[in-house]
């Protein structure tokens, strides 16, 4: 039976954001759906007052598993596209990057 629960499930509670990766199925690899679900969602955080911490965590037994090969070889044996193939390098790469400088500013408040 196939879980209906999105990809990527977001809850915030007491200024804390947390991403859970939602393929169990698939050892939560990531695959395009997630990394765009990760990306606005840590934009989101970013733009956010309310958000202070973001947590990642995975469904069942594992974080993640790294990249879903499977849907990378689709876009290879496919379209060429980086929606369809899963991955938009500089985009997501850009977000992440802008986020992390954001969490570890973040972290040099609480070295003090």
């Amino acid at each position: 039976m196939p879980n209906k629960e999105p990809e990527l499930v977001v809850t915030v509670k007491d200024k804390v954001r947390v991403l859970r990766l939602n393929r169990p199925h698939k050892k939560n690899a990531i695959n395009a759906n997630l990394y765009t679900g990760i990306v606005q969602s840590l934009e989101e955080a970013a733009a956010d007052p309310n958000t202070l911490i973001v947590v990642m965590t995975g469904t069942g037994d594992y974080f993640t598993s790294g990249n879903d090969l499977s849907a990378l070889l689709e876009g290879v044996r496919g379209s060429t596209s980086a929606e369809t193939s899963g991955t938009n390098d500089n985009t997501n790469h850009h977000s992440m990057q802008e986020m992390q400088e954001k969490v570890s500013s973040g972290a040099e408040m609480f070295r003090k």
